[in-house]
């Protein structure tokens, strides 16, 4: 009787081999489980802070990731990774930069026209009557009225037309458009060919203007001419030497954003 009881007791003890077995898969599932999720979050984690770069900054930030020793692979198992991040340029950033090259390019062939002109002036002796800058507006030329034209008079002295063609000449190697302007000084004009310093700034401009589109085979298409008078003076008019600088006709080769708006674009 003692025999048989102490084996049913041993048979009821039998569960727990199977309830152990259970235990310890479930106690394994839930390690895995647990380890996924962290990769996933690790990951997230590298995501959201490439993202708020991209947002940021805007670039593309791409995190790629090289499966070794500890890190999780496609079938769960335990590997290293190194992670290496790469940037992409946004089509803005790209777009940008090659707006700032073209623009550096233009910037370099407007300093090469120029030393050109300051060559041709200097072996002309024309520093005294011609000058030059380059502004946000592109290269401008100032020729001095007192050079070019007789005193409230229009046409170009004959003795000075070569210069202004050779530098026009020189002008048009880039291609860009040019505007012929023509200003003067606080005195007002009034004789029997002009009423106003108006009438004389104009037409001085458009005797210039067709002086170069016809001798120094400048396209029509791509030069305008402009006159302001008085209105824009680049001296003091209460001196002599200022009034002079002020009565000027400016040739002004024109950057590629206003060369657009001369094209009407």
């Amino acid at each position: 009787m003692k025999k048989k009881h102490e084996e049913e007791k041993e048979n009821e003890e039998r569960w727990l081999l199977p309830y152990s077995d259970f235990m310890t898969l479930l106690t394994i599932f839930f390690i895995v489980m647990y380890a996924l999720s962290t990769v996933d979050s690790a990951k997230f984690k590298a995501l959201s802070e490439s993202l708020k770069g991209a947002l940021g900054k805007g670039s593309t930030v791409i995190s790629i990731s090289d499966t070794g020793p500890g890190s999780t692979n496609n079938k769960g198992n335990i590997t290293n990774t190194t992670n290496t991040t790469k940037t992409v340029k946004s089509d803005a950033e790209k777009a940008a930069e090659a707006a700032a090259a073209a623009e550096k390019a233009e910037q370099d062939k407007l300093q090469e026209l120029k030393k050109q002109v300051d060559k041709y002036m200097a072996d002309n002796g024309l520093q005294p009557v011609v000058s030059t800058e380059i502004n946000e507006r592109g290269l401008v030329i100032s020729l001095r009225d007192s050079a070019f034209f007789d005193s409230g008079q229009d046409a170009v002295k004959t003795a000075y037309e070569n210069q202004i063609i050779t530098i026009a000449k020189i002008l048009n190697q880039m291609g860009n458009n040019m505007r012929v302007e023509g200003y003067t000084d606080n005195v007002p004009i009034s004789n029997n060919k002009f009423k106003s310093n108006w009438q004389l700034s104009a037409a001085r401009a458009t005797n210039v203007v067709e002086l170069v589109i016809n001798k120094a085979g400048v396209d029509a298409n791509k030069i305008s001419g402009g006159f302001y008078g008085e209105t824009r003076p680049v001296a003091d008019n209460n001196s002599e030497d200022g009034k002079a600088k002020n009565r000027r006709i400016d040739i002004v080769v024109l950057s590629s954003k206003y060369n657009s708006l001369e094209n009407g674009k």
